[in-house]
């Protein structure tokens, strides 16, 4: 007989024993101790407050088509943070991290650092899964780094877009577009003299657009609107998902009938909430106008000498940018600028 049974039958015989304490033999009160131990390991790392918002792919579903559910040219947020393939853009991040600090001379780098350090449970009650930056600030350090970049990138794109919108004219009067060529070399241009490394080839904007809109590659919206408001504490209130939006309106469809919430949980989020689904097949070429804030001419891409002028500093893609449509959009509201 082993003497877990012996165990057992000498509690079950003790009269004065209760049913309660005929359990509470020394080895089964050791076991009971560690599994509670082990529950409290586990409650502790439960966050309060919303539950988490920003997951990995389930293997069952990435295991189809891996490349799908992974970023391909930049890194955004823990999930994803190091990865060989994904370098060459971290040194972008540090020049837009240098450009977006110009904007308020109030604030330097460390004001950033020292606010995110005091958002970082915040930050990581956002994510499901484990992260495991925990050494010397890597988390925080990580998160004002790709935040900064996507607003400054986004602050980027809408100038831009304000800029195509103050030279059209000019296709008009001038077939060389010559207005618009100084203008787009002055706005690809940092103070330093430099290219800009993202925006002096569109296709680079594309491609990073499609990355932020991964599952795995998301940082919470609400770091994104802080550290704006920090560096902007007098820009409308929604400028941040309307710049976002302008930037998805290449790649997608929007909803103009659902209004721009006060927040979102990260920019997959905003993308979709604004999302119009297509509802019946259609094989006409789809519409891949800009913002209908943005006002620009129809029909300009029909344009020959346009087109030629916008491949030489476009990459052959602003023409997306061009409506398809002979309904010319409403420009961008004042407050938005």
């Amino acid at each position: 007989m082993d003497d877990d049974t012996h165990e057992i039958e000498e509690a079950n015989t003790s009269t004065n024993a209760s049913p309660r304490q005929s359990c509470l033999t020394p080895r089964r009160q050791a076991l009971a101790d560690s599994m509670m131990e082990s529950v409290k390991a586990y409650v502790s790392k439960l966050r309060p407050g919303d539950p988490p918002t920003i997951y990995k792919v389930p293997q069952i579903i990435r295991q189809e088509k891996e490349v799908a559910y992974e970023p391909q040219i930049v890194s955004i947020g823990p999930y994803h943070n190091g990865k060989e393939k994904l370098q060459a853009m971290e040194e972008h991040k540090w020049l837009y991290l240098h450009s977006f600090l110009s904007h308020n001379t109030k604030y330097k780098l460390e004001h950033y650092l020292k606010a995110m350090s005091e958002w970082e449970d915040e930050a990581r009650s956002c994510y499901y899964d484990n992260v495991d930056l925990q050494v010397g600030n890597e988390f925080v350090k990580m998160m004002v780094l790709d935040a900064c970049f996507i607003v400054e990138l986004l602050l980027r794109f809408h100038q831009l877009l304000l800029l195509l919108e103050e030279h059209w004219e000019e296709f008009e009067e001038n077939e060389e577009g010559l207005g618009l060529i100084s203008a787009i070399d002055k706005f690809f241009l940092h103070s330093n003299g430099f290219k800009d490394p993202v925006l002096d080839s569109i296709r680079m904007v594309f491609l990073i657009a499609f990355d932020m809109l991964l599952l795995e590659n998301q940082i919470p919206f609400f770091v994104l609107q802080r550290i704006l408001e920090m560096a902007y504490p007098n820009k409308e209130p929604h400028f941040l998902a309307e710049s976002a939006l302008h930037l998805f309106d290449q790649i997608m469809t929007r909803n103009n009938e659902i209004q721009i919430k006060d927040s979102y949980h990260h920019l997959l989020h905003l993308f979709l909430s604004h999302l119009k689904p297509t509802l019946t097949h259609s094989k006409e070429e789809p519409n891949l106008s800009c913002s209908p804030k943005i006002k620009l001419k129809p029909n300009l891409s029909c344009n020959p000498k346009i087109k030629s002028v916008l491949n030489k500093y476009l990459k052959n893609l602003l023409i997306i940018f061009l409506p398809c449509s002979n309904k010319a959009p409403s420009p961008i509201p004042e407050r938005a600028r």
